[in-house]
């Protein structure tokens, strides 16, 4: 798994604001070909939209839904979804 930001790194203003996105608070298990693809994609997609619109309000979250809970070494949580909601 990859860590999975929810906010950012690279939406981030300053080099402590970049340093305090790598929080466990801000960081979920997520998939390599999720994280590194289509999550990238709809970051870019909403860093776009609050150039455009020049302010955006966005929701990020995760989704525990399947029956079967995975586990990291039995104690961290695996989301089964990732979700963005982006309100102009």
């Amino acid at each position: 798994y990859d860590r999975g930001h929810l906010a950012p790194n690279a939406d981030m203003a300053t080099r402590s604001q970049q340093y305090d996105s790598f929080s466990l608070a801000n960081i979920a298990p997520q998939s390599p070909r999720n994280n590194r693809y289509i999550w990238r994609n709809i970051e870019s997609a909403t860093r776009y939209l609050t150039q455009q619109y020049g302010e955006v309000y966005t929701i990020t979250g995760v989704a525990f839904t399947d029956k079967k809970t995975k586990r990291l070494n039995g104690q961290v949580l695996v989301p089964s979804h990732f979700f963005k909601a982006v309100y102009i």
